[in-house]
């Protein structure tokens, strides 16, 4: 029986119409034949059983057989039943006039019923209840219909389009989720060099005015002034040109070492304010071959992150051998936590015991993805004197030159 459902479910819609359309008809046909049959049987039988009695006027002949033959002289033999034979010998008569009509409208009810059954109702619920999960936005379903006739064929359809919706839906999840990292990195790497620059505003303001600088200490603060202004727009353009934070491209340069780390070292004063900085440089190359710009956006939040956490002395180490750059940065502060050390990369990441203010918990992420672009790494754990250590890595060539 399972067969035989299989193989009708697995029909094309005409076909199995058809074939219910002529099942039920051959069926309605044999009921009106067997209901003929019988209704015509019961009168006839009722009939005999006048016959039998001889309350019907007749007469014997015998034949040339010599057989006696009984001719009866009664034109309608129901003129000598009583009421309720007559009664129930027009009820035998009016069945078949009763039940085929029946059969035949049970017929033509039963077939879309039965097609509709076997054929529509399973594969129109799933997608009804499809369709409703898809309005509220609930694509983490299947839809299963394994038949080949046209309901499995628009079955098939409609989950291609609910995987197709639940993959664009998880695509675009995914690139607002990166854009809102993006936004926050741009965001959030934009406090730094404004910081400097109005380090550098602040220092003019207060120098200028009192001839208490030289020329060429003015051209030098203007002249480092304007390549962090270049470095901001360069950055503002890179991160415009992008859909994600992983997108940045590297661009290495040949630069001076000795005049890197000075520029480093002036960066850390303006930004550790109030702390005691400690720098110290050491290259066995003069000329390191580094993404400048990107190296000095991953510093600054290494200084940034070092303050907001720092007591009272910031370490850093700025060192160049074996083709590795590598910035080592050192607080005074508590240091990380066992959950922070494994996560505080992470984006949006924040210590439970620190306010939403103080950070938005970019910092180390941004750190780490240059690192990485750069051919290097990030590792993050706590100094002898319990203070936060970071080392930041950058090889001296891009991993696309290599």
């Amino acid at each position: 029986m399972g067969k035989i459902k299989k193989i009708f479910l697995n029909m094309p819609i005409t076909i199995s119409f058809m074939i219910c359309m002529l099942g039920f008809g051959f069926i309605a046909v044999l009921l009106s034949f067997a209901t003929l049959e019988y209704s015509v049987e019961l009168a006839y039988d009722l009939k005999w059983s006048y016959l039998r009695t001889g309350d019907i006027p007749y007469s014997e002949e015998i034949n040339e057989n010599g057989e006696n033959i009984k001719t009866y002289h009664a034109k309608n033999i129901s003129d000598y039943f009583t009421s309720i034979d007559k009664f129930l010998y027009f009820m035998y008569l009016a069945i078949p006039y009763v039940f085929i009509p029946i059969f035949g409208i049970g017929s033509l009810i039963g077939v879309p019923l039965l097609f509709y059954k076997l054929k529509l109702k399973v594969p129109m619920e799933l997608m009804i209840t499809g369709a409703e999960k898809i309005s509220i936005n609930d694509l983490g379903f299947e839809l299963n219909y394994d038949t080949k006739d046209e309901m499995g064929k628009l079955c098939n359809a409609f989950e291609k389009m609910r995987s197709s919706l639940d993959k664009n839906n998880r695509n675009m999840w995914r690139t607002m989720e990166e854009r809102k990292k993006l936004n926050a990195a741009f965001s959030h790497d934009l406090r730094t060099p404004l910081t400097v620059l109005r380090g550098y505003t602040d220092f003019l303001i207060k120098y200028l005015p009192e001839d208490k600088l030289s020329k060429d200490k003015v051209l030098s603060t203007i002249t480092t002034m304007n390549s962090h202004i270049l470095r901001l727009e360069s950055y503002v353009a890179s991160m415009n040109s992008i859909q994600r934070l992983e997108e940045i491209d590297v661009v290495s340069r040949s630069i001076c070492f000795e005049h890197y780390s000075s520029r480093l070292k002036e960066v850390a004063k303006i930004l550790g304010r109030g702390k005691k900085i400690e720098f110290e440089s050491k290259s066995s190359w003069s000329n390191i071959n580094i993404d400048s710009n990107l190296v000095t956006q991953a510093f600054e939040n290494l200084i940034s992150n070092a303050v907001q956490h720092a007591k009272q002395r910031i370490s850093i180490s700025c060192k160049a051998t074996d083709c590795m750059l590598t910035i080592i940065v050192k607080d005074d502060g508590t240091g990380f936590s066992k959950k922070a050390l494994q996560s505080a990369t992470n984006p949006f990441y924040r210590d439970k015991n620190e306010p939403d203010e103080v950070h938005m918990g970019m910092g180390l992420n941004i750190c780490k993805v240059i690192c990485e672009k750069h051919g290097g790494h990030l590792i993050l754990n706590n100094s002898s004197n319990s203070g936060a250590k970071v080392t930041a890595a950058f090889m001296f060539i891009s991993p696309t030159e290599k």
